[in-house]
């Protein structure tokens, strides 16, 4: 329920946040659901090639060895053991081997074809997949290495056939496959790398909102919810439940004899209760409850599909909880709660009031003690 869980959890709930974290849920499903497809397209590719024995020799070694690297990513992955980065890489360098032993066979264990050798003219395309993968999966500066690397890959491959058959490798499919590789890639890399570009500032551009959305929303002390969601949630809360027929409550507390413990021990040292009693009292929550400070020592619970029973009894956990929060020099403090609950017709202002009745009234009985709108 600290900020660390309950941005995920809630604030994702703002039409004005942007929600980083479902993206990359979404990603990783998108990356499970392509891998385990390409494995089963590329294991029956495998077994339709030696049917009709048209394997090519190279791929008589990287078949199997694409699939085994692929299946123990995938294994690991469902597994939990594998993060969707290391996946990424992994089938770069999948790609990125098979295209190499590609290029390789060309040169050197392919005969030397007319042009038009369909087999090896989809080169090209690899590349662009390759360099896609190598520009868009990963950041610019280790997308262009690994991009330049396979390119001067190219122009090597190439300058060692032009060495080794002279004018008469002008004539054949390795020539032209080669070539029309290079050339391709003059266009690829600079056309991928402006989208990756746009790519990276769009990144920053939904960090730098979602950065924004956080101060917005998020108290600077406390690092807990500010007063300013709080209203939101209960505006939402009771739209919400006007449609579904539901209920919900709202715990409002105050840290007993504050202005004393100021005054005593200094504004320094109260900051550190307040900072303290959020952080304690979050982990007493339920997942789904909003917790967030309302001003100065004062607290609120927003407690979803709880009816007034439950609140009482969530404020009393939350009253035995708050004392037994240990406080350096000062040793426990105390507070004091008023809960209310939603009533059909009922406005932020009217529920409010009535909790802050409760809570003044809870002062009024000693202190350190829950009263709840029934008792008013």
């Amino acid at each position: 329920m600290y900020i660390s869980s309950i941005y995920t959890n809630q604030l994702d709930k703002k039409q004005a946040m942007i929600s980083n974290p479902s993206l990359s849920i979404i990603k990783l499903v998108l990356l499970r659901t392509i891998v385990v497809v390409s494995m089963v397209m590329y294991a029956l590719e495998w077994l339709n090639e030696s049917f009709r024995r048209s394997l090519l020799p190279f791929d008589r070694v990287t078949y199997p060895l694409s699939l085994t690297i692929c299946f123990m990513a995938v294994t690991f992955l469902f597994a939990g053991s594998l993060s969707r980065s290391k996946l990424e890489y992994i089938a770069l360098f999948v790609l990125f081997l098979y295209l190499l032993n590609y290029i390789y066979a060309i040169v050197y264990v392919m005969p030397l074809e007319p042009k038009g050798f369909i087999r090896i003219s989809a080169t090209p395309e690899w590349l662009l997949l390759v360099y896609g993968i190598a520009l868009l999966a990963f950041d610019l500066r280790m997308g262009l290495i690994v991009s330049l690397m396979v390119y001067l890959g190219l122009l090597f491959y190439l300058s060692i056939s032009i060495a080794q058959n002279g004018y008469e490798l002008l004539n054949t499919s390795t020539f032209y496959v080669l070539v029309r590789g290079c050339v391709w890639s003059v266009f690829y890399i600079p056309i991928l790398s402006v989208i990756a570009i746009f790519r990276e500032k769009y990144i920053k551009t939904v960090a730098f909102a979602k950065m924004i959305s956080v101060a917005a929303y998020v108290d600077d002390l406390t690092n807990i919810y500010n007063r300013r969601y709080l209203g939101d949630m209960i505006q939402e809360a009771i739209a919400q439940n006007n449609s579904l027929n539901d209920t919900f409550s709202i715990i409002m507390f105050d840290i007993d004899h504050f202005k004393q413990i100021n005054d005593r021990y200094g504004h320094d040292c109260g900051d550190l209760v307040l900072s303290r009693v959020a952080r304690s009292l979050a982990k007493s929550l339920r997942q789904n409850d909003t917790f967030g400070r309302w001003g100065g020592e004062e607290f609120m619970v927003i407690a979803p599909a709880t009816d007034l029973l439950q609140a009482e009894h969530l404020a009393e956990r939350l009253r035995y909880a708050m004392s037994q929060i240990p406080h350096d020099h000062i040793g426990s403090v105390t507070a004091s709660f008023g809960v209310a609950t939603y009533r059909p017709g009922d406005t932020a202002d009217t529920l409010l009031k009535r909790a802050d009745t409760a809570l003044y009234q809870a002062k009024l009985n000693g202190r350190n003690c829950w009263v709840s709108e029934t008792s008013l």
